[in-house]
């Protein structure tokens, strides 16, 4: 059982506060998390508390295994919401094929769509390059962008509200529950929340 100091503990419950802040301000799950990882290697270097080193592990996984619960939502979800839009059956019958392979890499961190890279990774944004179509091309192409774009953005908020849910449950729960050993109470709750995603991503 780890021995917690008072500096740790101090340094703890300021981070789970101002991730959780952070959380109420409007930032994304992703970014939280994010922040909170970096704060906790910062506290690591600060406090020299061995016990904590862990916990840098721990996150880490956590954030990897909550891409993976996005990369499979989104997938699914995605072809789902395709379905229900009024678009063209030829744009439907391509993103059919190509919606299955959209990764958490598609999304910057605020879960919003990375045009930039979809076009990259979809071959219904790249279109056909024979000059005598180009007009076809053109309208073909917008509405392409246009279901892609709505679709993902969609989903996107989806998961970015759910996500939301689940960390701010998880950061609320710690500082209620902390008491005179924030330490062990983070990580009871972390590995619940490794434990949730874990299943989700990989069944067990």
């Amino acid at each position: 059982m780890p021995t917690e100091s008072p500096g740790s503990d101090r340094g703890i419950i300021y981070i789970v506060e101002n991730a959780k802040s952070d959380l109420d301000r409007g930032f994304s799950p992703l970014k939280t998390l994010a922040g909170l990882s970096h704060d906790w290697g910062h506290l690591v270097q600060v406090t020299r508390d061995k016990d904590l080193r862990a916990v840098v592990v721990k996150l880490a996984f956590l954030r990897g295994l909550i891409g993976s619960y996005v990369r499979d939502e989104v997938r699914t979800r995605s072809v789902k919401a395709l379905d229900k839009l009024d678009t063209t059956d030829a744009v439907k019958d391509m993103l059919r094929g190509e919606l299955p392979s959209i990764t958490e890499d598609h999304f910057d961190m605020d879960l919003v769509p990375d045009y930039s890279q979809l076009c990259k990774d979809l071959t219904t944004l790249t279109g056909i390059e024979d000059p005598s179509t180009m007009k076809a091309r053109e309208v073909f192409l917008a509405k392409a962008t246009d279901t892609v774009m709505s679709v993902l953005a969609s989903v996107g908020r989806e998961m970015r509200r759910e996500l939301t849910e689940q960390v701010a449950e998880f950061l609320g729960q710690v500082l209620r529950d902390s008491g005179e050993k924030p330490l062990s109470v983070f990580e009871q709750n972390l590995d619940a929340m490794i434990d949730k995603f874990h299943k989700s991503a990989y069944g067990w």
